[in-house]
């Protein structure tokens, strides 16, 4: 089986994977989902992580929509499930579901795990949560937390 929705107003059954793609993160709400198929990558595959393609998907229509391309690392969806956190380049990236636009929202800082001392792509300290707002996240680096807008290139 396959992860879907049924919407009672319209009693209608929406796909969100198929045998391709994994759904692997969902808003709250239902809204939006984001799925990754990695096939064009499973060549690459060794003891590391796969990379992956991610995609937004429509929770009502099951219209895909691509986010980003080889991919190792996300981060989550925020709580108000407006926003989807990726790691790409060693940059932190934060996808608007509604607009379908990325931006780095790192500030030119590094969150980068370096104790890290595994050959694969190192991820970031962490999460520490998002703001009530929604209009920031709250990242770890080795010693302090940092506020950075979604929509900025400088942090708190």
């Amino acid at each position: 089986t396959y992860p879907g929705v049924f919407i009672p107003g319209t009693r209608k059954v929406v796909k969100w994977g198929d045998e391709l793609l994994d759904i692997v993160s969902r808003t709250t709400d239902g809204k939006w989902a984001v799925g990754k198929v990695d096939t064009a990558y499973a060549h690459a595959v060794t003891w590391q992580f796969p990379y992956a393609d991610f995609y937004r998907i429509n929770g009502e229509t099951g219209e895909r929509t691509l986010i980003v391309k080889n991919v190792i690392r996300t981060l989550g969806v925020s709580d108000d499930g407006k926003w989807f956190l990726y790691l790409k380049d060693k940059r932190v990236h934060a996808y608007n579901f509604a607009t379908g636009t990325s931006s780095i929202i790192d500030a030119g800082m590094s969150f980068l795990n370096t104790t890290d001392d595994f050959t694969y792509e190192t991820g970031i300290w962490g999460v520490a949560g998002w703001s009530q707002d929604g209009r920031s996240v709250l990242l770890y680096d080795q010693f302090d937390i940092w506020q950075l807008p979604l929509q900025a290139t400088s942090g708190e």
